[in-house]
């Protein structure tokens, strides 16, 4: 009796964690949200569109085309501005514009940072900062490596100011808007993983075996896509929790 008693706590902690996380979320969650599983499904098809034509492209190419392009480079998820890159633009900017506007129904600083944020990274893409940055550390003789670890050192920069604003505006938050702005978190770290970690595992891995870069750029473009598809269907989550609150929805249903 007391060997089981001992054992209780044990295998009730993992359902107590999951149960106060879930109702940490429960703000977020409805019945009925098909029409927004139906809107990341598309563009999740979209994404999916650019990496296969990519990758077909790449292998049709590599095999039968003695690696003579037949597309516009701009078809190249792996190149700057590439039609991949800019609708990761457009959904970075409709991300961005939720934020703000949460931010101007609630009142709550926390989203204007988190657009702030968010505003970075799309200027961070567009303007190619960290890249000229990088080149700028490394110096106009550095080579490749050089340039790929200046690179890094201007990401971990930026990570670190970036991320002692936001445990900030964590602190000072509560409830809700704090666990929102968790979540918002995990997606930047997310997208930093795919546009550092990867990335910096592609650089050194790219001539590991045939077939590596091709490999590599569709892990690094296709996850960053990914992550940014699922933060803008968490920041319709967030604004529409404002919008209309659970509380709010019970009783107008309850009318």
């Amino acid at each position: 009796m007391l060997g089981k008693a001992r054992a209780c706590p044990v295998n009730l902690g993992p359902q107590i964690r999951k149960k106060w996380w879930r109702s940490s979320i429960n703000h977020l969650i409805r019945e009925g949200d098909s029409k927004l599983l139906v809107g990341l499904l598309f563009l999740v098809v979209v994404d999916s569109v650019f990496v296969l034509t990519y990758a077909l492209h790449e292998i049709y190419v590599s095999l039968y085309n003695d690696n003579v392009p037949l597309l516009s480079p701009r078809w190249n998820i792996g190149f700057d501005h590439s039609y991949a890159e800019m609708f990761g633009y457009a959904k970075l900017a409709v991300l961005i514009a939720l934020l703000i506007a949460t931010c101007r129904l609630s009142r709550k600083s926390i989203y204007a940072i988190w657009a702030g944020v968010f505003a970075y990274v799309l200027l961070d893409d567009a303007l190619l900062i960290h890249e000229r940055l990088g080149r700028a550390v490394a110096g106009p003789s550095g080579s490749t490596w050089a340039w790929d670890m200046g690179q890094l050192a201007v990401w971990i920069l930026t990570a670190v100011i970036l991320l002692a604003i936001t445990v900030t505006a964590l602190a000072r938050s509560s409830g809700q808007d704090r666990t929102n702005g968790i979540l918002l978190l995990v997606a930047v770290a997310a997208l930093g993983f795919f546009a550092v970690i990867i990335d910096l595992v592609h650089v050194i891995a790219r001539s590991w075996f045939r077939g590596s870069n091709l490999l590599f750029t569709v892990l690094e473009e296709g996850g960053e896509q990914l992550v940014l598809t699922l933060a803008l269907g968490l920041a319709v989550l967030i604004l529409r929790s404002h919008r209309h609150p659970p509380l709010a929805a019970g009783r107008l249903s309850g009318r």
